[in-house]
Parts: C-alpha cells; sequence; structure tokens
C-alpha cells in the first residue's frame, strides 16, 4: 500500500470480497530484495522483483 489508498478504496475491496468463493482465488508471491532505508532515512520497497514479474505475467 502507499499513501494514495484511501479507506474508501480500503473498504470497496473488502466488500467486493465478501463475494469470493475460494474456486475464485489464486496465491502469488513476489520475489524481492527485503526492505531498507534509502540515503535520506525514508523507508524503502525494492521493487526489482516486482518488475520481473510483471514482465513475465
Amino acid at each position: 500500500m502507499d499513501e494514495s489508498f484511501t479507506i474508501d478504496q480500503m473498504q470497496s475491496l473488502a466488500l467486493r470480497g465478501r463475494r469470493l468463493k475460494g474456486t475464485g482465488i489464486e496465491f502469488m508471491t513476489a520475489p524481492t530484495a527485503g526492505a531498507g532505508r534509502s540515503a535520506d532515512s525514508r523507508r524503502r520497497h525494492p521493487m526489482n522483483g516486482i518488475r520481473v514479474l510483471k514482465k513475465n505475467l
């Protein structure tokens, strides 16, 4: 999640999930190099694994 993900979007997503059946769910993990801190001490999450996954989907 990031700062642009609003409470309204979260609620909408949760409400839509109520109609899901077990057969309609697939589980997938995304490879990452882990979390760290940038030079200005902000938390960062390397996204290289996400880019690789997206490219190969």
